[in-house]
């Protein structure tokens, strides 16, 4: 009850007035603080592996050995069958379609400062490849060999996933292009349709 001095009476206020002092029930469940922890650990556990693996695929690639073709078949056996990088030139003889542990594969030779390399590549070559033009492969030295492919010269053969191709560094001319346009021109105002 209100007093005409504007003080309230106890027990006799009304509840509209008062004012509510207790907290409110959360809506949000609370987790535990062990749980939340724990789900920290493991997110920082994750992100760890992840780090690592990433780190590891770089650095694997990284470390491959790059030999060229006479130095690769110097340690041969050294080698073993370490997968490593090796660099030499096709020979001029077009490679052979063969089967390797049933699958497709070509059969050719690189070569580099005399020394002879027998290939087995697993893949498909990039386009660029061709005889002549030098490249890098993945693989390892492997002894065996598989029926319909010819046999290794040394006894063993380099099996290899992955190839790169060295792109030709004979770019035209400024001069050669202008020449080029001219007969181009010359070949139209001719009637004639040049191709080539």
């Amino acid at each position: 009850m209100n007093t005409g001095d504007g003080t309230a009476q106890p027990g006799g206020g009304s509840t509209s007035d008062e004012l509510q002092l207790s907290p409110l029930a959360s809506t949000r469940s609370e987790r535990s603080p062990r749980l939340r922890r724990t789900l920290a650990a493991l997110t920082v556990v994750a992100v760890v592996a992840a780090v690592g693996l990433l780190v590891s695929n770089l650095l694997g690639d990284a470390a491959l050995f790059f030999y060229n073709a006479d130095e690769a078949v110097q340690r041969r056996d050294e080698l073993g069958s370490e997968r490593f990088r090796l660099q030499g030139t096709p020979s001029v003889e077009p490679p052979l379609s063969v089967f390797w542990q049933d699958q497709p594969a070509l059969a050719f030779t690189v070569e580099f400062n005399s020394a002879e390399v027998d290939v087995i590549h697993l893949s498909d070559p990039p386009e660029l490849f061709q005889p002549g033009v030098p490249v890098v492969l993945e693989g390892a030295w492997q002894n065996r060999s598989e029926p319909g492919v010819p046999a290794a010269a040394s006894g063993s053969y380099f099996v290899s996933d992955r190839m790169l191709v060295k792109h030709d560094n004979d770019y035209r001319s400024r001069d050669d292009y202008d020449e080029r346009i001219t007969e181009a021109d010359q070949s139209e105002a001719l009637g004639v349709s040049q191709l080539g």
